[in-house]
């Protein structure tokens, strides 16, 4: 059940191939312990069309969520643009800039659901502060539960989930808003390999089902061949790969050979042992 709402700021970029998300040469640092600065992301730039997936991939401490943060609004950065629909958003109003926001999802890497409240209360909280009826948020509520596989947890508090089942209510909390862009930082983190599949192809549908712009950090080279149309690799604060998950597995760049190289040697090891 999709709620009726407001024009989208972004619905003139939403349809399918549409540049909808751009950096361009994006620079940012954070105070480094000898008193100078660490460059996390530098001269970054890259555009991302409206219904694809895009996963960002990298050693650790490379700026992928820091890439997430600046899209979603919440860092500006020190140099450079971030425009969302062709509006840079850097430079919004405040009032602006939340209605973007609006147009966002965030799945975190550890869920961050309020432990305070129960399922059902998590996924609605969005709505709530739109101050949707409840009549209207908890239709919504269980059409999300049923779409991650969870029907009727509604009154179900997190401690009482597992790993997995956390990671989905969080998928379904980003979704009641009905997002064009959903932004997900390493969804499939703490997951074995069963959930971590299960995780994968609810992003596809979600992209499949309700045209979503889907922004992706994963370690994980397999999630990577199941749901992406484009990766990008930073390292060292710069993009050093694009391209489509062939494309990279066929790369001469050091750090994108380990890690597809890596990936293989893990699938001969564990067939091996079998």
């Amino acid at each position: 059940m999709e709620l009726e709402d407001e024009i989208s700021p972004l619905e003139a970029c939403s349809a399918a191939g549409n540049p909808i998300i751009e950096l361009r040469g994006v620079s940012f640092a954070v105070p480094a312990p000898d008193g100078g600065w660490r460059s996390i992301l530098d001269n970054v730039s890259f555009t991302i069309g409206a219904g694809s997936i895009t996963c960002l991939m990298g050693t650790s401490g490379s700026g992928k969520t820091t890439l997430l943060r600046l899209i979603a609004g919440l860092i500006q950065p020190d140099d450079g643009q971030v425009l969302v629909c062709n509006n840079e958003i850097s430079r919004m109003k405040d009032r602006d800039l939340t209605a973007v926001r609006r147009e966002m999802g965030f799945v975190f890497q550890y869920s961050a659901l309020f432990d305070s409240m129960n399922v059902g209360q998590n996924i609605g909280f969005g709505l709530e502060r739109r101050r949707r009826p409840r009549r209207e948020i908890e239709p919504v509520v269980r059409e999300l539960l049923q779409e991650v596989g969870l029907p009727g947890i509604e009154n179900k508090r997190p401690s009482e989930l597992s790993g997995g089942q956390k990671k989905r209510v969080a998928m379904a909390r980003a979704l009641a808003t009905n997002p064009r862009i959903v932004l997900y930082d390493e969804p499939d983190s703490g997951l074995d390999p069963i959930m971590t599949r299960t995780i994968d192809d609810l992003i596809r549908k979600v992209r499949d089902t309700k045209n979503t712009t889907n922004v992706v950090v994963t370690h994980n080279v397999n999630s990577v061949w199941r749901i992406a149309d484009r990766v990008l690799m930073l390292d060292n604060a710069r993009i050093v790969a694009d391209g489509t998950p062939a494309e990279l597995e066929k790369s001469a760049v050091p750090v994108v050979r380990q890690f597809f190289e890596d990936e293989v040697r893990a699938r001969l090891q564990h067939a091996a042992a079998v």
